[in-house]
């Protein structure tokens, strides 16, 4: 704490007792002087922390306008030194926030008080001011709206965001109730006064939980808004007010109306797809199937959700499928065609889809399949592959036809040779006609391989018919 001392004291013997009064208390006198203008100059130059002021000074100016001069330029404390203590001059003397008197003549013991009380006041008031500006400072930068009020929930304090909001000028609110100033809906404003009531019995936990409410501003804007409101305690638990804070969260309700519409839209299109959507976990159990899913397996969509994904698949229809669907988990990323066991008991074959799906560090948390039912499928390559055996039988039966053919009309041929003469002739014009017939047989039988070929390719159909 300073301990340099100013002295305004006209009269000299008294001022030279003053001053050796003070450095025996261990001050540091940075002045004696004995009109109010050399009191003002010399607290400009040498800052003093404390001035001792006699009221009453040679010149034109007396002590109290030299403390109000000297006041409107520093911040420094003042003890007034006076043989009068008249209520005239006292009262003259209030008007400048004194920080105490000392009466004439000086006792040692009265002036070290005086200074003592006086510099820790002092100190105690410039602190109090910085934490006031801090305050000021914060409220007026802070993004939320805060409105404090004392134990009779009286408006004390009303930041800029909060005047905003609620579309109320700071000073003509101060001193009216809370609930004239921070207005809800008619069906929240019963509310915010249970709450009120709460923190004013001491029924309240103190946890300052936040609400979500519709505030009304005075020009009747209807803003949502998210509030808490929290007991100011003093240190031995006393409520002396209460302290609400609030913010604006119409964008926030924007987007959160926005991410429900998507997953509304999202979820109409899953629920109504025509492929089963099968979702699991970490650990391979149902967390979601589509109503397609569900019905695909003959199960409920809640009935799915007890089971392991692989209690529906069958093992022995696709075992490298299956393999690879079992080595972890979850679905490996990929296409794969599995037969599926029904509730029934019957299998149906199916083609998945699937993807792994990760958490926000990267890490496997499940996977999603799109499934779909591929039994008419199956049913139209079995057909399919049914025609073309039998289109590869009938090519058979060409080739099997020309040897059958050939064969009778050669013992023909030779019988007709040993007959001779004009029917010899006939049977073999008649021979020859029915020979090139069969060569073309022959040669259809060559050009049907391109048919086969492409058929034992992209059907896998392999008869190994050969022509002998």
């Amino acid at each position: 704490m300073g301990r340099n001392v100013l002295i305004v004291e006209d009269e000299y013997l008294v001022a030279l007792d003053l001053a050796s009064i003070l450095v025996g208390l261990h001050y540091t006198v940075v002045g004696t002087v004995s009109t109010g203008k050399e009191a003002i100059e010399t607290a400009l130059s040498q800052k003093p922390d404390i001035i001792l002021m006699d009221i009453r000074l040679q010149g034109n100016m007396d002590g109290i306008e030299a403390s109000m001069k000297i006041r409107e330029q520093l911040d420094i404390p003042v003890i007034y030194a006076t043989a009068y203590s008249d209520p005239e001059t006292i009262g003259r003397a209030k008007i400048t926030d004194p920080f105490g008197y000392v009466l004439k003549p000086y006792n040692e013991r009265e002036v070290n008080t005086s200074l003592e009380i006086a510099l820790y006041k002092h100190k105690a008031e410039k602190e109090l001011r910085e934490n006031r500006q801090f305050l000021a400072t914060t409220m007026r930068s802070i993004g939320d709206g805060v409105i404090a009020t004392d134990a009779a929930g009286i408006v004390r304090l009303l930041n800029p965001v909060a005047s905003s909001l609620t579309g109320s000028d700071a000073s003509p609110v101060e001193h009216l109730p809370l609930s004239r100033v921070f207005v809800l809906e008619e069906t929240e404003d019963a509310f915010l006064s249970r709450e009120l009531e709460k923190i004013r019995t001491g029924q309240s936990d103190h946890t300052c939980p936040h609400h979500t409410s519709m505030l009304v501003s005075k020009n009747g804007q209807h803003i949502p808004v998210e509030w808490n409101i929290c007991p100011i305690l003093d240190d031995k638990g006393t409520m002396n007010g209460v302290v609400l804070t609030f913010r604006d969260i119409t964008e926030r309700k924007k987007a959160e109306d926005l991410v429900r519409a998507s997953e509304q839209k999202y979820r109409q299109l899953v629920e109504l797809a025509q492929e089963g959507i099968w979702s699991t976990d970490q650990n391979g159990m149902t967390t979601y199937s589509n109503p397609r899913m569900a019905a695909m397996l003959g199960y409920t969509e809640a009935e799915l959700r007890d089971h392991h994904f692989l209690d529906f698949v069958d093992t022995g229809a696709n075992p490298t499928a299956f393999l690879n669907l079992n080595s972890g988990k979850g679905w490996a990323n990929g296409i794969y065609e599995l037969d599926l066991r029904k509730k029934d008991g019957t299998r149906i074959p199916t083609r998945f889809c699937t993807s792994g799906i990760s958490d926000e560090q990267g890490n496997f948390s499940g996977s999603l399949a799109v499934v779909t039912d591929i039994s008419d499928r199956r049913l139209v390559e079995e057909l399919e592959r049914d025609i073309l055996t039998k289109v590869e039988d009938h090519i058979l039966q060409f080739a099997i036809l020309g040897d059958h053919i050939r064969n009778p009309l050669s013992v023909i041929v030779g019988f007709a040779d040993l007959q001779g003469g004009e029917i010899s002739d006939k049977i073999h014009h008649q021979a020859q006609i029915i020979d090139s017939c069969i060569d073309q047989l022959d040669q259809g039988w060559i050009e049907s391989e391109y048919i086969r070929s492409f058929i034992r390719e992209h059907y896998g159909i392999e008869t190994g018919m050969r022509k002998s």
